[in-house]
Order: structure tokens, then C-alpha cells, then sequence
């Protein structure tokens, strides 16, 4: 967790260990209870949740990059230079780099792009 805190990444996948028969692992004694497991998972998800929204707002009223990945229903779906999703909502030729200003939408945690 002190590492979570102190890298500040922009991007975290936790899951938990589960034991795996034949593995050096499988044959530990002091295994760890599902309870804990949750507990750590969680606080970890909660630490990184709290950093992506503040790494996110970095990018509010800000211009940026986006390359387009695909569309429906006249949204189009993208990632900005920094792997930050944005939505745009126009249809947009697919894999084309476009300029964008960007609001953040703090429900959905997600950039919403309009096309300059």
C-alpha cells in the first residue's frame, strides 16, 4: 500500500492470490485468509481509486491527443497519449488521431472529448 501511495500510478489491476495444486505455494502453512485477502484488495482499490481521480483532473479543460478506437451509437471511444479513455460524441473515423479539449466526467471517471 505505502507503494501504491508513493509511485502514484495512473493505472492499478489488483487481484487476489489464490493457490494453485503443484506449486511451491500450495504446500505453504501460514496461508493467508480469504478475509484479509479482501481486506488488502479492497484498500488497495480504494487508495488507487482516489489517485486516478486526481491523476484524471489533470486533464480537465485541457487539450489533448486521442486516437480513435471505434464507435456506436454516435459516440465515438478512445484513449488519449496517456491510455485515459475518451468519449467523444460524434462519429469518428476509426484509428485517426484527433485533437481534442476534454471535461472530466467525475461519475463515470472517464474524459469527455469535443473535437477542435
Amino acid at each position: 500500500l505505502d507503494v501504491v501511495k508513493h509511485v502514484n500510478f495512473s493505472h492499478v489491476h489488483t487481484f487476489r492470490y489464490s493457490t494453485r495444486p503443484g506449486t511451491k505455494a500450495a504446500e505453504f502453512k501460514d496461508i493467508i485468509s480469504e478475509e484479509i485477502k479482501k481486506e488488502r484488495s479492497q484498500k488497495i482499490i480504494v487508495t488507487y481509486n482516489v489517485q486516478k481521480n486526481k491523476y484524471y483532473e489533470q486533464f480537465n479543460n485541457k487539450t489533448s491527443e486521442i486516437i480513435s478506437e471505434r464507435c456506436r451509437n454516435g459516440v465515438t471511444k478512445g484513449f488519449n497519449e496517456y491510455y485515459i479513455p475518451v468519449e467523444v460524441k460524434e462519429k469518428l473515423k476509426r484509428n485517426e488521431f484527433y485533437t481534442v479539449k476534454t471535461q472530466l466526467d467525475k461519475d463515470r471517471l472517464i474524459l469527455k472529448g469535443e473535437v477542435k
